[in-house]
């Protein structure tokens, strides 16, 4: 493939693209970057282009609102790229408009135990479906790989869809829907100045979610993990890059 340029959706200025873009930089892919909260419009796509939709707050429910406005467009123009065949990766809420356009949804996240409903927001290893032998990016590693996990919802996949990763408390953490659309919940793409940032700015979520130390909590986690995971996620980053944008 001789790739263009990977177009960025970019839905909250704190959920930038951070190792997609330092592995686009070292690779020699430019990254344009559309940052839809400023109303910015999205570029026209092209037929070498790839395409990276980022998270944020928001979730299936808002595409019936008025609360992100941006929402309604961006998805007539994943329908299109997703026609298109572009190449594409969706994190977190990315990975669930890339699913619902494709006849998936969500659901509320429960504790198995208990059945109410309790986000997944933290730490905590992700294991590969190694028998999914076919799929680069599944044959990443045979042993689990901590990465941030930090959504309210589970995806639930359409049937066409192949499940590639999976964690003890979310089976929907990483996906592909054909040969060119993978879904990532987790985010194997944070650095340090962003995890704090999102731990200041979504005090609230947290505490909600882990309780009155959750933010003391998320912070000896990312003292933690975030260093000593950094190789294997960057592994795992650039086999999505060799298998999708590779030229």
């Amino acid at each position: 493939m001789n790739l263009k340029k990977i177009i960025v959706l970019q839905n909250i200025d704190r959920e930038g693209p951070q190792l997609f873009l330092k592995i686009a930089h070292k690779r020699g892919i430019s990254m344009e970057i559309c940052r839809l909260y400023l109303n910015q419009p999205i570029p026209e796509i092209q037929e070498n282009d790839g395409l990276l939709i980022l998270g944020g707050p928001m979730g299936l429910r808002d595409l019936h609102t008025n609360k992100f406005p941006w929402l309604f467009k961006e998805t007539l123009f994943l329908e299109k790229a997703i026609s298109l065949s572009i190449p594409m990766v969706g994190v977190c809420f990315g990975a669930q408009l890339i699913s619902f356009i494709s006849g998936g949804n969500v659901d509320k996240l429960v504790c198995s135990e208990t059945r109410i409903h309790k986000p997944e927001i933290g730490w905590s290893p992700i294991r590969f479906i190694t028998d999914q032998n076919e799929d680069l990016v599944s044959r990443i590693s045979d042993e689990p790989l901590n990465v941030l996990h930090w959504h309210a919802d589970r995806i639930i996949l359409p049937e066409k869809a192949k499940l590639l990763a999976t964690s003890e408390r979310c089976k929907e953490q990483l996906f592909r829907i054909g040969k060119t659309s993978y879904g990532i919940q987790f985010h194997a793409e944070i650095e340090k100045k962003s995890l704090i940032r999102w731990i200041n700015e979504d005090r609230e979520f947290v505490i909600d979610s882990l309780g009155s130390q959750a933010q003391l909590l998320l912070i000896s986690q990312m003292n933690q993990f975030l260093k000593s995971s950094a190789l294997m996620r960057l592994r795992f980053l650039n086999g999505v890059f060799d298998t999708l944008w590779n030229f």
